[in-house]
């Protein structure tokens, strides 16, 4: 069998505080279905296997190439630390590598749960305090992250910094708590 190299998912990925990644993070690659069990990566076309978990260089990018298995999906997770239990940065699901044997470049940086979207470690208002609207519009509150408010009242949106001794079943680092009235 071959194995392929794929586009690189970790390239220009940013902290909790958006600055660039270093060596202290670490990409675990996983199946991408319950229980994210580690799957195999390798260092060649013809199979030689990795570490998995793979420590980030100090620049925030993978060490080596890395070959992934056509036919399978990945899910790639980005921590602060090489333990699964440490604070999750970045999320690749359904992450598909192109090449022999098929596959579509593809990497949801995203899923079903809004709080999982890493991009609220930057939002578009004083991350220290909070954003109020009152009047109808459509307003940025994170890159990619779009309020359509209609009607009267008060929007106050606030980035809140989730901590291990909250519930979080995501391990997402940041949540926005909206308190429409």
């Amino acid at each position: 069998m071959t194995f392929f190299r794929s586009f690189n998912p970790v390239w220009n990925f940013r902290d909790l505080t958006g600055l660039p990644l270093d060596d202290t993070y670490w990409a675990f690659f996983l199946e991408n279905t319950v229980p994210y069990v580690p799957q195999a990566i390798y260092a060649t076309p013809s199979g030689t296997p990795l570490a998995n978990p793979l420590q980030l260089t100090a620049a925030g990018t993978l060490p080596i190439d890395v070959y992934f298995d056509p036919a399978k999906t990945y899910r790639i997770a980005i921590r602060q630390g090489q333990n699964e239990s440490d604070p999750l940065i970045w999320l690749a699901e359904n992450y598909t590598p192109a090449g022999v044997g098929g596959g579509s470049t593809s990497a949801s940086l995203s899923s079903d749960n809004q709080m999982t979207n890493p991009q609220f470690s930057l939002v578009s208002f004083d991350e220290e305090g909070s954003m109020s609207i009152t009047s109808s519009g459509t307003y940025q509150v994170a890159p990619g992250w779009e309020l359509v408010l209609a009607g009267t009242g008060t929007a106050t949106i606030t980035r809140e910094a989730l901590t291990s001794a909250e519930p979080n079943p995501t391990n997402a680092p940041y949540a926005l708590r909206l308190n429409l009235v």
